[in-house]
């Protein structure tokens, strides 16, 4: 099928051929206020697709065919017509005629001798006041320009086989393969992509949207078109591309259509500007390395960028993904990568600072230099005009991350570049980069140590604003020249894990601009919300003044209200009697269960695993006196994941015996069934370490009572509970070392488990992509809601992609070097004006050796 497609109007204007007007006059003019001719036939033209400008590909048929009406249908008669061109010798009309009775027509006009890449314009009208009403709608001449263009598509080097790309939208984890299909008017290319089938998918959690459809066209994708510059170059000397804005999908979520768009369009389209300066502001500033000056562009080795800078919602606002990630590789192309890029990994240790370079792997040599201050980009690209043999190169141009000693404490601009030879074995710059230093010398650690402070306490004071004492309190945080903080609250079991906690505070976002000063000034202060009731709550801190870091935690406060479940303290004096059970069959069945690890951090009840409780072997004995019976079950997982007994060698089966009486379940005389060497021994046991076998049990047990609604806690009801309180069961080896003890066990029902803690049953994979977006709408420092918005903030903080971090204990660990530390003792450069240049092209490769 061919495709039929109009050019953007203002490059169409670039190619407007002047038309001259040669008429003959062959009928009697109107005459102003005169009526229309007697019997006028009132031949006209409606509007209609074939009029105006068009593109043909030489296989089409090269005629165009029109309609006519009239409104005075009597008789038959051929209407005479005036056909203006500049090149008239090219068309033909067919005659434009009606048959008695007949308003509506079709004729023809035909243009077989038309060239390539020449534009061609005809006017036609009617002019005749038979023919013509002068008063009567409708429009008495039509207009038509054609311009025919040859297809073509991008090849593979040195050969007429189309090029396969392979297109890549990171942000939304989209990719796809097509061909490009152009026609080419004066360096400028007109380009439609034609999408292979079957190639179309994605790989983000918007499955089904994206830059290159809706997924409803998953299987063959969608067409798009871009204008590729041919002749015009970026400040960089690259071809210019400029993608026109397009509609991706329709995002029923807020039932608005999502636009995307370039840089410059974005800038243009949006503001309702004229649309033509974009190419002049391009050639002036467009630079693919510069952020917000990106344009898109091609490379002239097969690779395809744009600068997707911005998806839009017409009255809801948009979002930038990061980083501008559109781009497509062309296959057949050897594309050499000379590229870099320089940052700053983590504060001053011992008066060296590491920095990450990511250098190309085609890159020769690396030249960089540490300048005072922070320059402007006229002044880095001075800069990197002026390095030659006196500057700086690593030894082996080779990507790491690097530490460096400079004179002294300060900022920096740290501005580095690749080079490689050309065809004459010149060197030549190829790509450049920047970014900033904070270096803090050995001697003035103590004179730069972080100041930060802080504190939690009740929200009370927040209740009229809408806080719940029981899932919010109070924070402060105040310090001096902080120049980045993070924050959030953990509870007092999430801090028996300290360098968990480290690594999650690192994954938040930072205090915004606003927030910062406060701090600076006199103190930033809000609430944490969405937390859990009755909890014990502390505020960690993450702050750098750009010289050193520190992470401090800073508590306790606790929320109102009762704790969860599994955080509360039961007694014989909880007994829930419409929980009781019937007997043992009623305790047989997985239960959730949770204690605490005697030999643990956190004093509170943790998540063990699955308790099975299952009929026991040993016959039932009874009836007493009282008519009841004694019932036996048994019982596994009452000491956690014994799993780790494997790497010594020994095996465990954790089975023991438990007694069911008149519906209660409680510890017996039995021991493990499955141990048959007799290893080990199940001990009740206090608070106080003292421990009973259950040789004793007939005078120092423990039962799981009711307490609440599915939950079961074991308590102490011997008579020696005051003596003793005994707590829990404790696992022996050899009748010589605890394995594990754990307290104040508590079985609960898996299906009236609601404290958020045991492994949820529903699909992981669905539950992560909920948490997700969960935590997007609860913005991820979890403090009160920004007032950006609810979409933007949705939109900001699901598009971020947070780098994962480890904690080793020490936050140059957890900010730290990829790989081994190269330590490279350099001059800092002091900067004094504008740099003499010298092309970097007239560099010999030896220079650097």
């Amino acid at each position: 099928m061919k495709r039929f497609a109009y050019i953007l109007t203002a490059v169409a204007a670039t190619l407007v051929a002047a038309v001259a007007c040669v008429e003959q006059e062959e009928y009697t003019p109107f005459q102003p206020g005169n009526p229309d001719v007697e019997s006028c036939y009132g031949v006209y033209f409606p509007a209609q697709e074939t009029a105006g400008y068009h593109v043909y590909d030489p296989e089409m048929a090269r005629e165009v065919s029109f309609t006519a009406k009239r409104t005075n249908s009597n008789g038959a008669i051929t209407v005479p017509v005036i056909l203006t061109s500049e090149t008239a010798e090219v068309f033909t009309a067919d005659p434009l005629s009606f048959a008695d009775g007949q308003d509506e027509t079709t004729f023809k006009v035909k243009f077989p001798e038309i060239t390539l890449g020449t534009k061609y314009a005809f006017s036609i009208a009617v002019k005749d006041p038979q023919y013509a009403s002068m008063y009567a709608d409708g429009a008495t001449s039509i207009d038509f320009s054609v311009l025919q263009v040859k297809w073509e598509y991008f090849t593979k080097p040195n050969s007429t086989d189309k090029a396969k790309i392979h297109w890549v939208q990171g942000w939304w984890g989209e990719e796809v393969d097509a061909y490009i299909k152009y026609y080419e008017v004066d360096g400028v290319r007109y380009c439609f992509t034609e999408t292979i089938p079957d190639s179309h998918y994605y790989k983000g959690y918007y499955t089904g949207y994206g830059f290159f459809g809706t997924g409803d066209d998953e299987a063959s994708g969608v067409e798009w078109e871009f204008v590729w510059y041919t002749n015009a170059q970026n400040s960089l000397g690259y071809d210019l591309i400029q993608l026109d804005t397009f509609t991706g999908y329709h995002h029923s979520s807020y039932d608005a259509d999502v636009w995307a768009c370039d840089y410059f369009c974005l800038q243009n389209r949006f503001n309702n500007k004229n649309y033509l300066p974009w190419v002049d502001y391009a050639l002036k500033y467009g630079d693919p390395d510069q952020g917000d000056t990106a344009c898109s562009y091609y490379d002239g080795n097969g690779g395809f960028f744009f600068s997707a800078y911005r998806y839009y919602m017409a009255g809801l606002g948009g979002w930038a993904p990061d980083p501008y990630d559109t781009f497509g590789i062309a296959e057949g192309f050897s594309r050499p990568v000379y590229s870099i890029s320089v940052a700053q990994t983590a504060v001053c240790a011992g008066g060296k600072v590491p920095v990450s370079f990511v250098i190309g792997a085609d890159a020769t040599a690396v030249a960089y230099a540490f300048v005072e201050g922070t320059l402007t980009p006229t002044q880095v690209a001075n800069t990197v005009e002026a390095f030659d043999d006196k500057s700086q190169y690593l030894a082996t141009p080779v990507s790491g991350t690097y530490e460096f000693e400079l004179a002294k404490t300060g900022t920096y601009t740290l501005v580095a570049a690749t080079f490689a030879p050309d065809s004459d074995n010149k060197l030549e710059l190829k790509s450049s980069a920047s970014c900033e230093i904070t270096y803090l010398a050995a001697a003035d650690t103590e004179a730069y140590a972080v100041e930060i402070g802080g504190g939690v306490g009740s929200a009370a004071k927040y209740v009229t604003q809408g806080a719940n004492t029981d899932t919010a309190i109070e924070f402060y945080v105040y310090g001096k020249n902080i120049t980045e903080a993070k924050i959030a609250a953990f509870s007092v079991v999430d801090l028996a894990k300290p360098n968990d906690c480290v690594a999650a505070l690192m994954k938040k976002k930072s205090l915004d601009a606003d927030a910062l000063a406060e701090l600076n000034g006199n103190g930033y202060v809000g609430v944490f919300t969405n937390l859990l009731p009755g909890t014990e709550y502390y505020m960690m801190v993450y702050a750098t003044n750009g010289y050193e870091e520190t992470v401090e935690v800073f508590g306790s406060e606790t929320t109102t209200g009762d704790p969860l479940p599994v955080y509360q303290t039961f007694s014989v004096d909880s007994y829930y009697a419409a929980g009781e059970l019937e007997n043992a069959a009623a305790w047989c069945g997985t239960w959730n269960i949770y204690g605490i690890d005697y030999d643990g951090t956190t004093g509170l009840r943790e998540y063990l695993g699955k308790s099975v409780i299952t009929p026991s072997a040993t016959p039932t004995e009874g009836p007493d006196s009282n008519g009841l019976y004694d019932e036996y079950v048994y019982v596994t997982g009452m000491f956690g994941d014994l799993s780790w007994l494997a790497n010594y060698g020994i095996a465990c089966d954790d089975t023991f015996e438990m007694d069911v009486y008149d519906g209660l379940m409680y510890s017996c005389s039995k021991t493990l069934v499955n141990d048959p060497d007799g290893l080990f021994a199940v001990y009740i046991y206090s608070k106080g370490n003292a421990s009973f076998g259950f040789d004793y049990a007939d005078y120092y047990f423990q039962a799981f009572i009711p307490v609440m609604d599915g939950y079961y806690a074991l308590v102490d009801v011997s008579q020696y509970a005051a003596s003793y309180n005994f707590c829990g069961f404790g696992l022996v080896y050899n009748n010589a070392s605890w394995i594990n003890r754990i307290s104040e066990q508590l079985l609960v029902d898996p299906a009236k488990d609601n404290n958020g803690l045991a492994p949820a049953s529903i699909n992981h994979a669905i539950a992560a992509a909920q948490d997700r977006m969960n935590e997007s709408v609860a913005e991820v420092d979890n403090c009160v809601l920004s007032d950006k918005g609810r979409i933007r903030t949705i939109l900001d903080s699901y598009k971020a992609k947070t780098k994962g971090v480890t904690a080793y204990g020490t936050i140059a660990d957890i900010k730290g070097a990829e790989m081994p530390l190269k330590t490279v003792k350099v001059k800092s450069v002091e900067y004094a004006g504008p740099a003499v240049k010298v092309s970097a092209r007239e560099r010999n490769l030896t220079l650097l050796k």
